[in-house]
């Protein structure tokens, strides 16, 4: 399902909103910066001031009981192999 909310320029905690009414344990979102780095520092740290920069494809695990900032845990994140690239 797509849906607006996960727009980049849609602020992190309108999509905490969105997530709050979803009815589902498990939930894959896939967005663009700035969103997503907000998103995980409001949802891990609570607050931006210490806001990682998600990477180009880089994928965060978030874990939460309950939609509330700096409740989550991040149990692991992968990020994409560097590949050589010939012309």
């Amino acid at each position: 399902e797509t849906t607006p909310v996960l727009m980049p320029e849609v602020r992190a905690n309108i999509v905490m909103d969105f997530l709050e009414g979803v009815r589902v344990q498990e939930v894959l979102m896939v967005s663009h910066n700035p969103l997503v780095s907000e998103l995980h520092a409001l949802l891990i740290d609570g607050d931006i001031s210490h806001m990682h920069i998600l990477g180009t494809s880089e994928l965060i695990c978030i874990e939460f009981d309950a939609i509330g900032l700096g409740v989550g845990t991040s149990p692991f994140r992968l990020m994409p192999e560097a590949r050589n690239r010939q012309a």
